[in-house]
């Protein structure tokens, strides 16, 4: 993964919760190998919490603009629920990487190490009444 992504992972965690962001990933050049600095957009996937509500598009802009804020460069933005092609969606599946996902927060929050997602959320069939499937390492002190 592009080292600079790996660099911003915190300010890219604030920016997710800012705009109620539940997962965002990075994909092509940048997560794989073969990006140029001088001239490589990014490609995010994002999804965000639920309820699609008013103020999405504010949302979605508002994500956009700030990592083109922070990165300096032009970013492509795709969520993740809008790709109905499968060829590109097979193609952003074997390239993503995650850069935030708001369960491995949570988990950790409460004393989860080593959190583990699968099913549907990580085959990207997840929709608003799906649930999240997860095994975690849960460290109590006595």
């Amino acid at each position: 993964m592009n080292a600079e992504l790996e660099r911003r992972r915190d300010e890219l965690a604030a920016l997710c919760r800012r705009f109620r962001g539940r997962r965002l990933e990075a994909f092509g050049s940048a997560a794989v190998g073969g990006f140029r600095e001088e001239t490589s957009d990014l490609d995010f996937l994002v999804e965000f919490q639920p309820p699609i509500e008013p103020g999405y598009v504010d949302r979605y802009f508002g994500v956009l603009e700030s990592l083109e804020a922070l990165f300096g460069r032009p970013v492509d933005l795709v969520v993740a629920s809008a790709i109905k092609n499968p060829y590109f969606r097979e193609s952003i599946e074997r390239t993503k990487a995650v850069l935030y996902e708001e369960i491995l927060r949570i988990a950790a929050k409460h004393g989860a190490r080593n959190v583990r997602v699968f099913g549907s959320v990580v085959r990207g069939e997840a929709d608003q009444a799906s649930d999240v499937d997860f095994l975690a390492a849960v460290t109590r002190k006595m």
